[in-house]
């Protein structure tokens, strides 16, 4: 995970009317090939940690890449909760084949505390590669 850079796709501005919150914005893609994916469900989890190796969630919430890979989502953000980040592929064959999933913790810089001038917003993004299952 890797804080905000330029190039990502611009937030619709309506989903920044209410702070603070977490945008996680990013791409899909196959790690060989590097074709974006279609179709696979990201899960942002929000949760507490739980003994040395455990994680026990809050909320989640769910969205899905679009035809070019890219996702976006909006979830409350609270300072003492650990974020996690999900990839699935939850349609099987129809993106070419089946592919592992992948989970990453959401790491979020303290210059993610912005976004186009919108303060108190926190905002990253992931760029993530599946392997087909083998």
């Amino acid at each position: 995970m890797a804080a905000c850079t330029k190039s990502v796709p611009p937030v619709d501005p309506m989903l920044l009317e209410t702070a603070p919150d977490l945008f996680v914005v990013g791409s899909v893609s196959d790690a060989e090939t590097f074709f974006p994916l279609n179709g696979i469900m990201l899960v942002v989890e929000a949760g507490r940690q739980a003994g040395k190796s455990g994680f026990t969630p809050s909320f989640a919430d769910t969205s899905y890449t679009d035809s070019k890979g890219i996702f976006e989502m909006k979830v409350p953000y609270q300072s003492s909760l650990r974020y996690r980040l999900r990839a699935v592929d939850a349609d099987g064959l129809n993106n070419g084949g089946e592919y592992e999933s992948k989970e990453a913790d959401v790491k979020i810089e303290p210059e993610s505390t912005s976004y186009n001038g919108y303060a108190n917003v926190y905002f990253v993004e992931s760029k993530l590669y599946l392997s087909k299952k083998k």
